[in-house]
């Protein structure tokens, strides 16, 4: 009975700890689709809805980071485009450097850490390896 008890949450700690890798995996290739090529990437990855103050804020940091090479922009849960046009401008929207989810990848492949959708979050992906994930401290 022992030996079946451990074998039960050994295939349970193994599956659980499986999708955890295979999410992050996912998050480092939605980011590596929005943003091709190779080496490290940081990402800012702001929600449509959420917190409206952290968000506004990063917004709003948002078009100065979004003219550094070093910094990308992820706008998901977008409700509607025209409101986050007024709220950003047209240009930051087309930028080389920005990414509009419309689909709401992100959360599809962050769907076991919804404690990170209301939140701007920032994402350090090396090629197809996810290096960081944090609400804190967003902006670089």
């Amino acid at each position: 009975m022992k030996r079946l008890f451990i074998l039960i949450l050994s295939v349970g700690l193994f599956s659980c700890n499986h999708k955890t890798n295979n999410q992050r995996n996912d998050l480092a290739g939605f980011i590596n689709t929005a943003f091709p090529g190779q080496g490290q990437k940081t990402v800012i990855v702001i929600p449509g809805t959420g917190c409206g103050g952290c968000i506004s804020g990063v917004e709003k940091e948002a078009m100065h980071l979004c003219n550094r090479g070093d910094v990308k922009i992820i706008f998901t849960g977008i409700r509607s485009l025209k409101i986050l046009r007024t709220r950003v401008g047209d240009s930051i929207l087309h930028h080389k450097n920005v990414f509009i989810d419309h689909d709401d990848q992100f959360y599809k492949v962050t769907n076991d850490r919804q404690d990170l959708w209301p939140y701007p979050v920032r994402v350090t992906v090396d090629g197809d390896k996810l290096l960081a994930i944090s609400k804190d401290n967003v902006l670089p």
